[in-house]
């Protein structure tokens, strides 16, 4: 008679996950962080143990195409930091087990809040009617 294994390890299954996880959501959402969260994959895709996700997110802004990161993380939840105010990311993550890292979930899109530095306008318009000499002055003031 065949003796079952008491305990599954990690490398009990033959395969990396084949599901990727669900429920990817951007919560709190600032002009320089966002946190984003997510359920494992399915159960019968998982293939044994996530020990880690992998994320990947990007810029999709001309001025933000540089701007990338790729890490993981031990849970099902990151906290993203130094992103660009008002900017679009497009974000990614897989789970990883003992065997590799399964597909990637359908990535979703970031939108930061505008924050920084702002410019405040202030219009002058002086007429000097004695010499018909008129003349437009533009002030800029940062505010922050």
């Amino acid at each position: 008679m065949e003796e079952i294994p008491s305990r599954l390890s990690s490398n009990s299954f033959t395969s990396a996950p084949t599901g990727p996880p669900e429920r990817v959501e951007a919560g709190l959402i600032q002009p320089t962080a966002a946190v984003i969260t997510w359920d494992e994959p399915p159960c019968d895709q998982r293939n044994g143990l996530i020990s880690r996700y992998e994320y990947v997110l990007e810029g999709l802004d001309p001025w933000a195409q540089g701007d990338a990161q790729k890490a993981s993380v031990a849970v099902e939840r990151v906290e993203l930091a130094k992103l660009t105010p008002f900017t679009r990311y497009s974000f990614k993550v897989r789970g990883l087990n003992g065997k590799g890292g399964g597909p990637f979930s359908e990535p979703i899109e970031i939108l930061t809040k505008p924050g920084g530095i702002y410019l405040h306008c202030q219009f002058y318009i002086r007429v000097q009617l004695s010499t018909n000499f008129n003349f437009f002055q533009l002030r800029l003031h940062p505010t922050v």
